[in-house]
């Protein structure tokens, strides 16, 4: 998971740039497979905590923002 934290704290501030997990970007086969809407959150937090996705902080994200992903 270093790797992926260095990369999602490189892309902070680009919104042209995503970073996913190394299980979800491969795309393999899961049993149990998470949603549409639970991979959609997971982007959206993922890119709302970017780099300090690690850290023990507080993250916050608007309500507003959840509530979008149909």
């Amino acid at each position: 998971m270093g790797k992926t934290l260095q990369v999602a704290a490189d892309r902070a501030y680009d919104q042209s740039k995503t970073v996913l997990p190394a299980e979800v970007a491969r795309g393999v086969y899961m049993r149990n497979a998470p949603s549409l809407r639970a991979l959609k959150l997971m982007h959206l937090m993922i890119s709302t905590a970017g780099g300090r996705m690690a850290q023990d902080v507080r993250h916050e994200m608007r309500l507003s923002d959840i509530r979008r992903i149909e």
